[in-house]
């Protein structure tokens, strides 16, 4: 399949383009069939073979959005611009919650509140286990000591009635 594109030429902080016509899975810098004109995206200045590049359209050549807004801007094709925009790279986290089913989210969350109510500390992987015996300790440890202050106040009020 045929492609019109820009081809970069130039020094690196001065780069123009080349509009060319190639094979869509060439090298950015590799051959192509024709060479349509030219872009300097600093200057806004372009100049195309127009009759040539209605030539490619017809026979099936697919220009990019970049290309195809510039044919737009010189009038070689009519029709509204394409939106160019940076794809943005998805991280692991990203792709791994496109994976999952709607309805297992629901009940993700729905965990994720149950434990927000338990005031126990999720994070907690291996130490988690401690974490709750010392909590069962002290919630012992504390009726023990309601245990000893009411037989301590027990026996004053015995001593107070004798």
């Amino acid at each position: 399949m045929l492609s019109i594109r820009f081809k970069p030429v130039g020094k690196k902080k001065q780069i123009s383009f080349r509009v060319v016509v190639v094979e869509r899975r060439s090298k950015l810098q590799g051959r192509f069939i024709e060479d349509l004109g030219w872009c300097n995206p600093h200057t806004d200045t372009h100049s195309v073979k127009e009759e040539r590049i209605k030539y490619w359209l017809g026979v099936g050549a697919q220009p990019t959005d970049s290309v195809h807004n510039m044919l737009v801007r010189a009038s070689v094709v009519t029709g509204p611009k394409r939106a160019v925009h940076a794809k943005k790279k998805m991280s692991k986290n990203e792709s791994t919650k496109q994976d999952i089913e709607p309805q297992s989210v629901e009940k993700a969350e729905e965990a994720k509140s149950s434990a927000k109510a338990d005031d126990r500390p999720t994070h907690l992987s291996s130490d988690s286990n401690e974490f709750r015996k010392k909590e069962e300790v002290k919630e012992e440890s504390q009726p023990q000591e309601s245990v000893e202050e009411e037989s301590r106040q027990e026996k004053t009020q015995e001593g107070k009635e004798e």
